[in-house]
């Protein structure tokens, strides 16, 4: 079912970080135009990007649902605060600009939120794809695919946050957004301190993202993963 699109009245404020990625972006971006549930907003920041993020956007912003900042570089973590900062939704989601969402991915994630007051986040599985040897999904059948996980699942590394995961709007205020003093692993910082406040995380056991391996990132973001661990 297709529903309507009230960009005055977003269910989901969509949050897309661009640094070096302006020749990716439009893929990203199409990924939002196909969703199912037309009710969300999405911003796109550049971070004092080093590429031409706002000529990638412009065709978008026909369309009110799609807004731009622009910001000198601060990090994603400060990236992501300040659009999120500027979203009228009730709910949050990420999605990295060089990365793509299924098109049943927004109404998933608001119907999760919606049916479980308890859910402090709200996960699923994705593809990955790019530089990589052959292509595979985040969660694998050696890792725990339960509908729910706890705080402790996910810091015994139990239960695996994807990135382009849903939140409430409210939670986020309420412990003070992303840790900008962090460098790497803000995201894992981020879900153990939504956790913390009490909640679980919500977990739909369906590919509905694509994360995308830059060529040259994955031995980068795996021993950035491990400094922040």
């Amino acid at each position: 079912m297709n529903i309507q699109s009230s960009p005055s009245d977003p269910r989901i404020s969509v949050i897309v970080p661009a640094y070096g990625v302006a020749h990716l972006l439009a893929e990203a971006l199409d990924s939002l135009r196909a969703q199912s549930l037309t009710q969300w907003e999405a911003i796109i920041i550049d971070d004092g990007a080093p590429d031409d993020v706002a000529s990638a956007v412009a065709p978008y912003l026909a369309d009110p649902r799609f807004r731009f900042l622009a910001t000198a570089n601060h990090g994603v973590a400060a990236a992501r605060n300040r659009a999120i900062a500027e979203s009228r939704a009730p709910l949050v989601a990420l999605l990295d600009g060089d990365d793509l969402l299924r098109p049943e991915y927004l109404a998933a994630m608001v119907a999760a939120m919606d049916d479980d007051p308890g859910a402090a986040i709200v996960t699923c599985n994705a593809r990955v794809f790019g530089a990589v040897a052959r292509e595979d999904v985040v969660v694998g059948d050696d890792q725990n695919r339960t509908a729910t996980g706890t705080l402790a699942d996910v810091l015994e590394r139990r239960f695996n946050i994807y990135i382009g995961s849903t939140f409430r709007r409210a939670d986020f205020d309420r412990i003070g957004g992303f840790d900008t003093t962090m460098t790497n692993s803000e995201d894992f910082d981020l879900w153990v301190r939504l956790l913390i406040g009490g909640g679980h995380v919500r977990y739909i056991d369906a590919v509905l993202g694509d994360y995308r391996v830059r060529p040259g990132s994955a031995f980068v973001h795996l021993l950035r993963d491990i400094r922040g661990n």
